[in-house]
C-alpha cells in the first residue's frame, strides 16, 4: 500500500498487532539537522527542548564525516547530528527554529514521519512537546 502523504511503500506485514506495545505513530515526527561543533549542537538541542518544539533532542556521540560539493569543489567536514522527536503539527515550527538558529546558509534540516514506535513513548512524546 503507498501512503500519498509521504509516498513511501508500505507492505501490509509490517504493520504491528492490534493492542501490542507498538502503536502507529501518525502525530509524531524526528527532525535531523547537522552542525560544526558539539557546542552548537548542544545549544540548539536545549533551546528547542526548552522552547517545547522538541519532546527531546539526541546529540550523535562522535562527529560525522559529511562529503558535499561546495562552488564547483568536493569539500568534506567534520559535523555532529542531532535527532529531534516532536508533533507532526509542530514539525513545521521546529524546522524554523533550526534554520533561524543555523550557522550555515543553507543547512540540512530534514523531517521525517515516524511511523510505529512503543505505546509508552508516543504518549510521552505528545505530553512533552505540547
Amino acid at each position: 500500500m503507498v501512503n500519498p502523504d509521504c509516498a513511501v511503500e508500505v507492505e501490509e506485514s509490517v504493520h504491528p498487532p492490534q493492542g501490542g506495545l507498538v502503536a502507529p505513530a501518525h502525530d509524531c515526527a524526528q527532525v535531523t539537522t547537522v552542525l560544526p561543533d558539539r557546542e552548537k549542537a548542544a545549544e540548539l538541542a536545549r533551546a528547542a527542548v526548552e522552547a517545547r518544539l522538541a519532546a527531546s533532542a539526541q546529540i550523535s556521540g562522535r562527529p560525522i564525516e559529511s562529503v558535499y560539493r561546495a562552488g564547483g569543489v568536493i569539500e568534506t567536514a567534520e559535523e555532529w547530528r542531532v535527532l529531534f522527536k516532536t508533533l507532526i503539527g509542530q514539525a513545521d515550527d521546529l524546522v524554523r527554529f533550526i534554520a533561524e538558529r543555523h550557522p550555515y546558509d543553507v543547512p540540512e534540516i530534514l523531517a521525517f514521519p515516524i511511523l510505529y514506535a512503543n505505546r509508552s513513548y508516543l504518549e510521552w512524546i505528545r505530553r512533552t512537546a505540547s
